[in-house]
């Protein structure tokens, strides 16, 4: 073979290298960045989900279409074409699902979801022994279910690991409505 092929080989060689390797590189920064999940979308494979609105479980969905079933009965034996808003706390809490989870980085971000409710005011109290932290937020209507603004607690609140006491209040229409749940935390 001619000396001037085998420069060439060699040259084609060294830049489909660099190639692959700037490609792999890009890559491995995009999956770490969180911009693509391409190796480790869980979900896809019947894992771990990966967004919270995967997360519901058999047993959560289960239980929001017992909720939806009996909010709907409760406007057919009325009579009314138009949703009732509860009116006592043990009523209302049939209607509010709040769930919990604990983020990489340490924060817990609190999901709700909210039959019935047009309007109002959500406050969250989160304890853990003696340690507090309380939000607020507006209720955010949708047609299905509303939910509040959102709630997210930084691992560096104070409240520290633990089994987290974890309190929704929503006010609406002059009604107020509590939603209790215990969540474990590990920092």
């Amino acid at each position: 073979m001619p000396k001037y092929k085998k420069k060439n080989i060699k040259k084609i060689f060294i830049t489909l290298l660099m190639c692959f390797l700037s490609a792999a590189i890009l890559l491995t920064i995009l999956e770490k960045t969180h911009v693509t999940h391409f190796f480790n979308n869980k979900s896809a494979v019947g894992g771990t989900p990966t967004t919270p609105f995967d997360a519901a479980t058999p047993e959560q969905k289960q239980q929001d279409a017992a909720i939806n079933a009996a909010a709907k009965q409760k406007i057919f034996d009325k009579g009314s074409s138009q949703p009732t808003q509860p009116t006592t706390s043990n009523n209302a809490s049939q209607l509010i699902d709040v769930t919990a989870k604990q983020e990489l980085n340490g924060s817990v971000t609190i999901f709700t979801m909210l039959y019935g409710y047009s309007g109002g005011s959500c406050s969250l109290t989160v304890t853990n022994g003696s340690s507090s932290s309380n939000q607020t937020a507006k209720i955010i209507y949708a047609p299905n279910y509303s939910s509040c603004a959102g709630f997210s607690v930084p691992s560096t609140s104070g409240l520290g690991a633990g089994e987290w006491i974890i309190s929704l209040k929503v006010d609406s229409n002059g009604t107020s409505s509590t939603k209790t749940f215990s969540f474990k935390v590990i920092l």
